[in-house]
């Protein structure tokens, strides 16, 4: 199974949940890691919310829907507001999910290929699956980022190719 990013969150779960099924994993720029908490942005996140249900309890909700479109697009993801609805709840439960425990269930020999300037999985967060996942290595791509495959696609699949055949 090879998984990148959110492809990763699957592999992980598959991983965990299917032993019998899965021989091998490569995550590539893998999701599932939370990130630590960041107490300025949950006291902002906090705030927002509650002049955000403030209003729409006092009946502005012109006024709440556009700050609730300002503060979406000031700080969420390009992923965030991507989506809408109820996609957007299922959206950020799932972005949120520590897999964490999921990793440390998995039996399949695992190989992690980082992009070593990822800004969207850091390379911490790769580490921790290193050391999380009972039989899994880390090879990290100088100067990639989040697609370190497309950056480096000859490398990717000579990896890869070594990884599944032995």
């Amino acid at each position: 199974m090879v998984g990148h990013s959110f492809g990763g969150r699957i592999s992980l779960v598959l991983g965990a949940e299917h032993p019998d099924r899965i021989g091998k994993i490569a995550l590539i720029d893998s999701a599932g890691v939370p990130n630590p908490p960041n107490p300025s942005a949950s006291a902002r996140l906090t705030l927002y919310k509650t002049i955000r249900d403030g209003l729409y309890k006092v009946g502005a909700k012109g006024l709440a829907d556009g700050l609730r479109g300002w503060y979406g697009q000031r700080y969420g993801s390009s992923d965030f507001n991507a989506v809408s609805g109820v996609m957007r709840e299922t959206f950020v439960k799932v972005v949120n999910q520590d897999l964490l425990p999921y990793a440390a269930r998995i039996q399949a020999p695992t190989i992690l290929l980082w992009g070593e300037n990822d800004q969207d999985t850091p390379l911490w967060q790769a580490k921790k699956l290193e050391q999380t996942i009972p039989d899994a290595g880390l090879i990290t791509f100088p100067g990639a980022g989040h697609y370190s495959y497309l950056e480096r696609p000859a490398e990717t699949v000579r990896i890869l190719d070594h990884f599944f055949k032995h």
